[in-house]
């Protein structure tokens, strides 16, 4: 790649260090070296075949954020919980006024129990 027709550029050095497959990185670069693209999206642009599902930017997300949540300590989740817990709530459908001091009022029954064990 120092001998490449066209200098590589970082961004080009990032993708390689991202791309998962050793396939991959190989082909990126060949072909920067030989000169045959431009850049590494356009070599991975090209793998991609029409009518290749595309993936859903929500679950995306939303695995970015259960990755992030699971390896973080238990006091930065506490943390986090504190610091969006007015929204969390609404996500949650439940009632933003109920507030962390304040227990909500469940409705329960008191049953009776005695102790066979009682002498």
């Amino acid at each position: 790649m120092r001998e490449a027709p066209r200098k590589v550029q970082f961004t080009d050095l990032e993708q390689i260090a991202k791309c998962g497959d050793a396939s991959d990185r190989a082909n990126i670069c060949r072909a920067l070296g030989n000169g045959s693209a431009k850049s590494s999206k356009e070599i991975l642009a090209r793998k991609k075949s029409p009518g290749t599902a595309v993936k859903d930017p929500v679950e995306a997300a939303s695995g970015k954020l259960n990755d992030a949540y699971s390896r973080a300590p238990k006091e930065a989740r506490r943390r986090f919980a504190q610091d969006h817990s007015d929204e969390l709530l609404e996500l949650l459908g439940e009632d933003v006024s109920i507030k962390s001091d304040q227990a909500p009022e469940i409705d329960a029954e008191i049953v009776p129990f005695t102790s066979k064990r009682a002498g």
